[in-house]
C-alpha cells in the first residue's frame, strides 16, 4: 500500500512539473518533439515542433534550441482570428488565456495601449493598430513581478500579433526557460561567426 501512494505522489508531481509549456520540457534536446527547421531555415536553432499537450488555440508551435542547451524557450502560435478588424475575437481569446495564466501562475504585469502619435487609431483599424507595432497588448509574468512560475521557466508572455492585417490577428505564447539566457548567448554567437 506505501510503493502504491508512493508511485501516485511521484506521477502527480511529474505531471505537474511538465504540465506548463504545452508539456515541452527545458533542456531536453529538441528531436524528442519531432522537429522540423522552422520558416525559410535560416535560423538553425529554431524548430517547428510537435507539443506532447497542444491546446486548440493555437495552429504551431516553435522550439529554440541548440546542441549544447537543447530546448531553451516554447512558442505556441496561434490561429489567424480573420474578419475582426475590430480585434472583438482576439482580444476575447487574449482575456481567456490571459485569465487562465493568471489563475495557474499569479499576477501579470499588463499592457495594453495605443502608442501616441498612432496612424492606426480607429476602432475599426484595431488590426491594422497591432500589424504595425502601433497597439501593444501583452501580459508578462515574472518572478520579479510576483509571479509563481515552475522552478524551470524564467518568464511567460502572452501577446497579440499579426503578420498580415488581411488574415487578422493572432496570439503568441511564449515560455522561455531559465537556460534561455545560455541558449541565446551560443545562438548570437553562431549568428556573428561569419562577419
Amino acid at each position: 500500500m506505501r510503493s502504491l501512494w508512493l508511485l501516485l505522489l511521484l506521477s502527480t508531481v511529474s505531471t505537474q512539473l511538465h504540465a506548463q509549456a504545452f508539456g515541452v520540457q527545458m533542456g531536453v534536446p529538441v528531436v524528442k518533439y519531432q522537429p522540423r527547421v522552422a520558416g525559410n531555415g535560416s535560423d538553425p536553432n529554431v524548430f517547428t515542433i510537435t507539443v506532447p499537450e497542444p491546446n486548440s488555440e493555437f495552429e504551431a508551435y516553435l522550439a529554440f534550441a541548440t546542441p549544447k542547451t537543447g530546448v531553451c524557450k516554447v512558442v505556441g502560435v496561434g490561429k489567424n482570428h480573420s474578419n475582426d478588424s475590430y480585434g472583438t475575437e482576439t482580444t476575447s481569446a487574449f482575456s481567456r488565456f490571459k485569465e487562465a495564466l493568471v489563475a495557474k501562475y499569479g499576477n501579470s504585469q499588463d499592457f495594453d495601449f495605443l502608442r501616441s502619435g498612432a496612424l492606426w487609431k480607429e476602432p475599426q483599424e484595431w488590426v491594422w493598430s497591432v500589424y504595425k507595432n502601433e497597439r501593444i497588448i501583452a501580459s508578462f509574468w515574472t518572478r520579479a513581478n510576483g509571479a509563481v512560475l515552475p522552478q524551470s521557466v524564467e518568464s511567460i508572455s502572452l501577446e497579440a500579433k499579426s503578420v498580415n492585417p488581411s488574415s487578422g490577428a493572432y496570439l503568441a505564447l511564449n515560455y522561455e526557460f531559465t537556460n534561455f539566457a545560455d541558449c541565446k548567448k551560443l545562438m548570437d554567437q553562431h549568428d556573428n561567426s561569419g562577419l
